[in-house]
Formats: structure tokens, C-alpha cells, sequence
């Protein structure tokens, strides 16, 4: 079977994603005067990943001018890639504002919202609130169970197609450096493994935006969009 190029850029993603992950955790076991740079923030990790997703973007408005018969999805990676830039860039220090605080939480990103929210439902007088927000999760979840549902073929169908196989895996890869932003779990690992997989997440959003901007029609040979024309 004849491969794409989307699916030849998934394969490098994976190769890629692999190497960096085998990379950073010698880095953490071997060399324990760099862990500061893989878990600290405006270092080199957190630094990787903020760069990796202003490219995703610029790969994203690209690829959207290129191939405008994709541009939702395309235009959905750059939106992506800039609010991502602009989390890991910590913007309100950037701008040298002093960030305030809440619940003990310092809001220099919006998803530290998330975790103030997390916090205000854990007092002891926010039961009701729990309920309430526990009662519309389970809600969402059952209509997105629905609608799952309803349009897998057309959800198998995306799925089969690299840039949103990588794009569900970004997102998943985010939902988890967000439970583990909550501090759940303590341990140096922590931050070490949040910064990685947030890199992780970056890296293939990236390379989602890469497989739009070379194969514009997946599933059909490189040569198929000028064999369609000429027809």
C-alpha cells in the first residue's frame, strides 16, 4: 500500500517524539545538575516547547494559504500553536506585570484558571458547587459519548488521517500535564514528567501541521492531486 507523505511525517513525528523522550530522561537519571533546565520555568524545556508551538502556528497559517481545501482544520492547528506559545511564555510576566494571586495560585497563564477552579471546589464550604459541577461533567460526558457515537464512521474516517490522529494525541497528551499541574502527585518526577509531556504535546502539533502542509489530500498517492486535475 502505497504510503503518504502525511503518513511518512507521522512516522518521523514518532521517531522523533521517542528520541526526545529517551533523550531528556538519560538527561534527568545521568546529569543532575541539568534537571533545573528540564523542570523550571522559562528554561530549556519549557523554552523548547513555547518555541515549538509559535512554529506549529506559522505551519498552520501556511499550510491553510497553501491548501485551502482543508483551512478549518489548518487554521484550528494555528490558533492552537499561538494560544499554546502564548501559555508557556507566561505572558503576564513577559509584559513585566506583577501577576496576582488566588487561592494560592499565581495567574500568569489561563490554565492556571483550571487549577484555581480545582482548588475553590476542594474548601470545605464549596460542596455545593462540587455537586453542581460534578452533575454537568457527567452531562457533557454523556453527550459526547452521544455524539461520538452517532458520527463515529465520519470520527474513524478523521482518525485514519495523520494530522488528526496527532492532533488527538496533542490534546491528550495536554489533558494529562493538566491533572499533573494539579500537584496530585508529589515527587521530583512530577514537574520533570509535566514539562516533558507538555514538549511531547507540542512536538506533535507541530508535526499535525506539518502532515497538512504536505499532504493536503490524505489517503491518495503524491500524485493523485495532479492526476485530478488533468482529469
Amino acid at each position: 500500500m502505497h504510503k503518504t507523505r502525511g503518513r511518512q511525517v507521522e512516522t518521523a513525528w514518532s521517531a522523533i517524539a521517542i528520541i526526545v523522550a529517551l533523550g531528556l530522561v538519560a538527561i534527568w537519571a545521568w546529569w543532575p545538575a541539568a534537571r533545573p533546565q528540564l523542570t523550571l520555568e522559562h528554561r530549556a524545556v519549557e523554552k523548547a516547547t513555547m518555541w515549538l508551538f509559535a512554529l506549529t502556528a506559522l505551519v498552520g497559517v501556511a499550510a491553510a494559504v497553501r491548501h485551502r481545501g482543508r483551512p478549518r482544520l489548518t487554521i484550528a492547528l494555528a490558533v492552537l500553536g499561538l494560544l499554546g506559545a502564548m501559555e508557556e511564555a507566561s505572558w503576564v510576566l513577559r509584559l513585566g506585570l506583577t501577576p496576582p494571586r488566588l487561592l494560592d495560585v499565581q495567574l500568569d497563564c489561563f490554565h492556571d484558571l483550571v487549577e484555581v477552579a480545582y482548588r475553590f471546589l476542594l474548601l470545605p464550604g464549596s460542596r455545593p458547587y462540587l455537586i453542581i459541577v460534578g452533575v454537568l461533567a457527567l452531562v457533557a460526558l454523556l453527550v459526547a459519548l452521544h455524539l461520538l457515537i452517532r458520527h463515529w464512521p465520519a470520527v474513524r474516517r478523521r482518525l485514519q488521517e495523520p494530522p488528526w490522529r496527532l492532533l488527538v494525541i496533542s490534546a491528550g497528551l495536554l489533558a494529562v500535564s493538566v491533572l499533573l499541574d494539579f500537584k496530585l502527585f508529589d515527587g521530583k518526577w512530577r514537574a520533570f514528567f509535566e514539562e516533558m509531556i507538555e514538549l511531547q504535546a507540542s512536538l506533535a502539533l507541530l508535526f499535525a501541521a506539518l502532515a497538512c502542509w504536505v499532504d493536503p489530500r490524505p489517503g491518495q498517492p503524491p500524485d493523485a492531486e495532479g492526476l485530478i486535475g488533468r482529469s
